[in-house]
This record gives C-alpha cells, sequence and structure tokens, in this order.
C-alpha cells in the first residue's frame, strides 16, 4: 500500500495539497505548478520522505547518499533544490539490474540524491492532481491501494458479476517505450496546464542513462516520478475499456448501475472491466467472442493511441472455467461449486519453489550462526509470504506442502544445534498450531505451514489521502492493516548490537502503545521506519533494558529528546507543535540525561 513515511501535517502543508485534490476533482486546470513545487515546506517534506526511504543510502552516479545532506540547514537544502531547477539539467542515472523470479532481469535506473528529492517535490505536487482524475480501479503505486485490492476486485468480478473470460495484453518492455510527447499531452488533457512544470519532466524524462546515452523514450524504473507518469499514460486506457461497458453512456439517468446494465445486456456492446495493477492488467468479460473483440479492441487502442507495442506471445485469452490465469502472483481459476462457479486461487508452482529455496537459505545461515537475529530473519520471511498469500483461498493446501518439503530440511540442518518443540503460540499474531518449530535464544521460529486464508477486502472507493473527513473516517481500517506489516518491519529490522530484550520489548512496546508516539501521539504505524526506541533512565546510568524503562517515540521527538542547539530545539518544536504537557513531559525525560529544559 503506498504511503508517506513524514506526514505533510508537519510542515503545515496538508491543506494546499487538499486543495489541489479538490480543484482538480471538479475539473480545474493548473496554470501556477511551480510555486508550489518550489514552496519551502513542499522541499522540507520530500527531504525528509528521501531521508527516510530505504533507498537513501543508495547513491547515484555522484556517489553521494543522503547522509551528506543530512548536515544542511533547512535554508541550504532549500536553496540547493531552487538552484538547480532555476536551469533544470538532470544528472545522468546510474543503471543496475534487480534478478527477477524468472531469472530474468529488470533494469533500474538510481537517479543523484538532490535529483531524487526534487523529483520528490514535484511527485507531492501533481498526484493529488492526478488521483483526482485516475480510474477507480486501477490499483498500483496509488495511495492506501495494494496488490490484494485488485485481487479482491477479480474475485468480485468471477463471484458476482459471473465473469470468466479474462483477457491478457502484454505491452512489450513499457516503462522503457513510453512515448515522451504522448506522456506530456496526457498530463495537459489532466490540467497540468504550468509549461515550466512541462518543461522540466520533459528534461526528466530525457536524462542520460550511463552506457546507454540520453533517453529518447521511457521512463526509469527506479526514478521517484516514473510510477505516477506510468500511471498516466495508461489512465487513459483504462477510462477508454471503461467507456465501453462501465461508464458506457446513456440516455436514462439510473442511480444504481444494475439496472443499466441490465439494459446494456440486451445490446451488442461488449461487456467487459479493466483490473490494472501498474501495467499488469485484465479485462474480464462473459464470453469467447466477447472475449475476442475486447482482445482486438484494446490491442489496437494500444498501439495506435498510446504509441506501444503489444507481445503477441505473452497475450492471450482464458477461459477460468477449464484454465488457471496468474495475476499479481497468485493463480485464479472459475471452480464448479453446487450450482455457481466460484474463484479459487492458488500459489503458484514457481512461486512454491522459490519459497522453498529462500527458505533453505536462511536456514542455512541459521546453522552457521545459531544468533536470535537469524532466527528473526526467518521469521519475517516466513510473515512477509504469509501476509501476501494469505488472500489465496487455497494458501492453506500451498503453505502444507512448501512445509512437507522443507521440515526435513530444517531438522537435518538443524538437529543438535537447536531445541524442537511444538508451536507454542509466542509468536505475535499467530496462534498456536500443532506444527514443530525451534527456538533460538527465547525468539521462536514461526511455522511455515501456519497460516489460513483471510479474504482480500475491496477498496472503498471515496477513500483519499487528501480528505481530512475521509481520513478521519477510513484512518482505523488502514491501521489495523499497517500495524501487521509494522510489526513485520520491526522484526525484520533489529537494532544491532543491542540486546535481544531491547529488541524483543521494542517491539512489545510499540503493540501497547498501538503504535503512537509516547510524547507527541503521532501514528507510526504507517510508517516504522521513524520509530525510536528510548530509555528513560541511560544506560550509562545503571537503565536497562527493561520493560518498563524504554518508551516508543517518533524520529523527531527523539531528536528533541537528545537535541542541545538552540536552533534544532526551534525547528523541531515547530514541527512536532507539542501540548504544554507534552513539552514537560519532553523535560522530564531531558532531565533525567541531565539536559536543560525547553
Amino acid at each position: 500500500m503506498a504511503n508517506r513515511s513524514i506526514q505533510p501535517q508537519y510542515y503545515n502543508f496538508q491543506g494546499e495539497l487538499d486543495g489541489l485534490y479538490v480543484k482538480s476533482k471538479n475539473g480545474g486546470n493548473f496554470k501556477d505548478l511551480y510555486s508550489f513545487i518550489i514552496d519551502e515546506r513542499n522541499i522540507k517534506l520530500a527531504f525528509g520522505t528521501i531521508k527516510s526511504n530505504q533507498g537513501s543510502k543508495t547513491p547515484g552516479t555522484d556517489q553521494i547518499t543522503i547522509n551528506e545532506y543530512k548536515g544542511f540547514s533547512d535554508d541550504e537544502i532549500i536553496h540547493l533544490v531552487r538552484e538547480k531547477l532555476i536551469n533544470f539539467k538532470p544528472d545522468s542515472v546510474r543503471r543496475v539490474f534487480i534478478p527477477k523470479a524468472d531469472g530474468k532481469s529488470r533494469p533500474l535506473g538510481i537517479p543523484t540524491m538532490l535529483d531524487r528529492i526534487i523529483q520528490q517535490c514535484f511527485k507531492q505536487i501533481l498526484e493529488p492532481i492526478v488521483e483526482a482524475k485516475f480510474y477507480e480501479h486501477s490499483y498500483g503505486f496509488r495511495p492506501l491501494r495494494s496488490t490484494h485490492h485488485a485481487i479482491a476486485r477479480t474475485n468480485f468480478l468471477i463471484n458476482i458479476n459471473k465473469l470468466h473470460y479474462c483477457v491478457d495484453i502484454d505491452i512489450k518492455g513499457f516503462f522503457d517505450n513510453i512515448n515522451h510527447n504522448k506522456l506530456i499531452k496526457q498530463l495537459w488533457n489532466i490540467g497540468v496546464r504550468d509549461k515550466q512544470v512541462l518543461a522540466i519532466i520533459k528534461k526528466m524524462l530525457k536524462c542520460e542513462i550511463v552506457g546507454e546515452g540520453k533517453a529518447e523514450k521511457g521512463t526509469p524504473q527506479g526514478g521517484i516520478l516514473s510510477p505516477l507518469l506510468a500511471n498516466v499514460v495508461l489512465n487513459d486506457l483504462d477510462h477508454w475499456v471503461a467507456s465501453q461497458w462501465h461508464n458506457f453512456p446513456t440516455n436514462t439517468h439510473y442511480e444504481d448501475n444494475r439496472p443499466r446494465y441490465r439494459v446494456q445486456k440486451k445490446t451488442k456492446l461488449k461487456q467487459g472491466f479493466i483490473v490494472r495493477y501498474a501495467d499488469d492488467f485484465k479485462i474480464f468479460t462473459n464470453s469467447y467472442n466477447s472475449a475476442k473483440r475486447w482482445f482486438h479492441a484494446v490491442k489496437n487502442y494500444i498501439e495506435k493511441n498510446l504509441k506501444l507495442e503489444i507481445s503477441e506471445s505473452k497475450s492471450k485469452i482464458t477461459n477460468l472455467r477449464k484454465r488457471k490465469s496468474l495475476f499479481l502472483g497468485i493463480e485464479f481459476k472459475a471452480v464448479a461449486k453446487k450450482k455457481k462457479f466460484v474463484a479459487q486461487s492458488y500459489i503458484p508452482k514457481d512461486s512454491m519453489k522459490s519459497i522453498q529455496a529462500n527458505i533453505k537459505k536462511k536456514v542455512k545461515s541459521i546453522r552457521i550462526n545459531t544468533i536470535p537475529v537469524k532466527v528473526s530473519e526467518l521469521n519475517a520471511y516466513i510473515r512477509g509470504v504469509h501476509d501476501y498469500f494469505k488472500v489465496a483461498t487455497q494458501v492453506n493446501k500451498g503453505f502444507h506442502k512448501i512445509t512437507y518439503h522443507s521440515n526435513r530440511v530444517i531438522y537435518n540442518r538443524l538437529k543438535g544445534k537447536v531445541y524442537f518443540h511444538a508451536d507454542n503460540g509466542s509468536n505475535k499474531g499467530y496462534k498456536k498450531s500443532g506444527y514443530k518449530t525451534f527456538n533460538v535464544g527465547g525468539i521462536q521460529a514461526i511455522p511455515i505451514g501456519n497460516v489460513s486464508h483471510s479474504s482480500a477486502m475491496n477498496f472503498s472507493q471515496a477513500h483519499t489521502i487528501y480528505s481530512e473527513e475521509s481520513r478521519v473516517k477510513y484512518g482505523h481500517k488502514e491501521k489495523a492493516a499497517h500495524m501487521k506489516k509494522a510489526f513485520a518491519y520491526l522484526e525484520r529490522n533489529f537494532v544491532p548490537n543491542r540486546s535481544i530484550e531491547f529488541n524483543d520489548n521494542r517491539i512489545r512496546r510499540f503493540a501497547q502503545t498501538q503504535g503512537r508516539c509516547e510524547i507527541s501521539g503521532v501514528e507510526m504505524a504507517f510508517y516504522p521506519q521513524m520509530v525510536r526506541c528510548h530509555h528513560v533512565k541511560r544506560r550509562a546510568d545503571g537503565g536497562d533494558d527493561n520493560y518498563r524503562n524504554l518508551i516508543i517515540v517518533h524520529e523527531l521527538a527523539h531528536r528533541l529528546l537528545h537535541a542541545t542547539k538552540p536552533n534544532l530545539i526551534e525547528k523541531l518544536m515547530k514541527q512536532l507543535m507539542l501540548s504544554d504537557k507534552q513539552v514537560e513531559k519532553v523535560n522530564k525525560l531531558r532531565s533525567n540525561m541531565n539536559l536543560f529544559t525547553i
């Protein structure tokens, strides 16, 4: 699920973003976006977001990481960004290749750190504008949406709409072949009418890739802005497909879609709905004849209107009653049940083999170095695959097979190294099971087969991060989902060179506070990378890692606790906007470290 690591509220900027969304929703155009982009609040927000990203330690072609900029003042960072944008010329992009599950490689383009900050400045302003115009059933690289929402929509179309044919169209090298001129026109049509902004985006698109030269087409995967621009390109396809059935214009106004669809079924229109996640999409329809019509129509639209090529060998029509179809790493089929067909979903065989291989590697690592952190790494991996595949209806059967093939390896590699015992239910978020497991230094390995199906929930289309009402109304649902991910993150990212007690109590304290900063009250379930664990009584003064001697705080609050420079204290106080009572708590904790009151 897309998310912000730093909230715009910290910089008093949320109102501006909400305003852009509302204006765009109402059909407005934007001729002066540059002033928003270089607004000091937007730049500070962009820097904070990039700083908290895991990729901030990865250098670009200039070999600079975020650490080089951490010592800069706000004014220096703002000046750097504004100065570069006056006559913008992007730095060259470093090309790296990431291995894919099928053995092939995915090319990524790594911009320099300053260019990443600038791209983030653009993304923050463009996102509310395009979000207001995006089709409701595209789910990739959008705030709050996830693969599980796309899977839920797939289930809905198979089970409720009874659409058992699907059309797959594969676009050849989509990200590498996006037509720049077409994309700029699409941004203009969406409402981005600031020519200075469009000119800079075009320069970003045409940046030099080391070893390959200047890009004449495509948007490099790895760029901050690339996913948003890719969605802009395919948004036209989404709306065109929807206009053929889902949103087909009619003379009669219908309050509900169902009577309209009943009327449309009597016509020669081809019934169909698109579900898209980035460049991976399916069109679901009711018959082979309709599927053929959709196949040729969509192929023609992509080639003529988007100037992109189709891979004939990878594009196909599938009768879901007879064969499985792969979507977002999960296989789907319509299976007869009583007098109807229902969606069943499975973990693909290739994925099961990959999971087994990864478990084998991590178990080997435990054998070589039998320490708790290695078990935590295994647990984090198991939590991750459980969390992703739990929406498959046959997830339990899949992991039962994985368990069967993995247990012998685990036992043979670890016998004599660890104590094997029955699962005692000590893993957070997991019920006690009958599976055999093992324990290292108080950390119990999560049984591989201890997973059950959890239905994917449809995305609530009224939900947006650009509405205060929506943020309040749906916040609790988001938080519940993100707390699980936060636990996995904290478990995976143990604080190095600290005791097992410290790291265990860090997670327990986070759970007890429901992910809230114990000073500011800020929610951290959505961005666990900002979580810090503070000792009430310093270890240097005899404090220990006991649960009662630890508190969970946001990174900004933690910096405030230790700050000694007046200008830094003033800056942090402005960002945190603490009440008198909260300041009193800060001062009490500072006094424990013999620091002056603020």
